[in-house]
Order: structure tokens, then C-alpha cells, then sequence
């Protein structure tokens, strides 16, 4: 069996952050203050708002249109990551959308050697082995 954690979490929701549609996996995770959450961001970005996602989880949003309007698909990874500090967080995120050793570096304004000391330190504490496995895990 799936670890819920591991089942896909994907919702519509449409710009004012209303949700429309959701899969069974994410019905069962969202409670109420995160959907109030995840609506915050959905809101903001349909203003053209710059956001962050919520410390617990990261967001992947997408814009579609469809027979009900303009909305979003909103993909939820809760993050696992909550021992890790908030520099090896930032390290960890790039890492895992794909950006190499020098591009992390030059985004932080870090070296190449710190950057591959965080990645260890990362990788150890949550036992992931490739960058495959550090994208599911943040």
C-alpha cells in the first residue's frame, strides 16, 4: 500500500481560491486551515501577487481554463523536511527543480563546496540517495 503521503494530491480550485474538484488523496489530507491556506496563495497569484507556499507543504500551480472559468491546478507535496534548517531547505528546493551545484551557488551566493556539504547533509537527514528521490521528499 501507498503511503498517503506518496498518492497523488491534486485539486481545481478557481480564483477566489474556491475549490472545484479534488482528488480522494487530497480530500483526506487538506483540513480546513490548509485549504484556507492553499486559497490565500490562489488568490494572490490570480491577482499577479508574489507568494510563497506554506511552510508545511509546497505548491505547484498551474493556470487552466475551462467550462467553469479561469481556475487553478494545484498540486500539494507536503514537505518532510521540517529538521532540516532553513539554508539546506533553500539548497534542497533548488536542487530538486533541477538547478545544478554553481546555479544553487550563484542563487544563494554560496560556493560550490558549501552547496555540496548542505546537499550531504541533506541527503543523510532524509534518507534520500539522487536528486529523483530529494524532489519527492520536498
Amino acid at each position: 500500500m501507498l503511503d498517503p503521503l506518496d498518492e497523488p494530491m491534486h485539486a481545481v480550485l478557481d480564483t477566489s481560491g474556491t475549490l472545484l474538484l479534488a482528488t480522494r488523496a487530497f480530500r483526506r489530507w487538506a483540513q480546513s486551515a490548509q485549504l484556507t491556506e492553499i486559497g490565500a496563495v490562489v488568490r494572490a497569484t490570480a491577482r499577479g501577487v508574489r507568494h510563497e507556499s506554506p511552510k508545511d507543504f509546497a505548491l505547484q500551480l498551474t493556470p487552466i481554463s475551462g467550462c467553469e472559468g479561469d481556475g487553478y491546478l494545484v498540486i500539494v507535496r507536503p514537505r518532510r523536511v521540517s529538521s532540516l534548517s532553513r539554508r539546506q531547505l533553500e539548497v534542497a528546493e533548488l536542487a530538486a527543480v533541477g538547478a545544478t551545484v554553481r546555479e544553487i551557488g550563484a542563487a544563494l551566493g554560496i560556493s560550490t563546496n558549501t552547496v555540496r556539504q548542505h546537499l550531504k547533509a541533506v541527503y543523510a537527514e532524509l534518507g534520500v540517495a539522487n536528486r529523483v528521490e530529494l524532489a519527492r521528499a520536498v
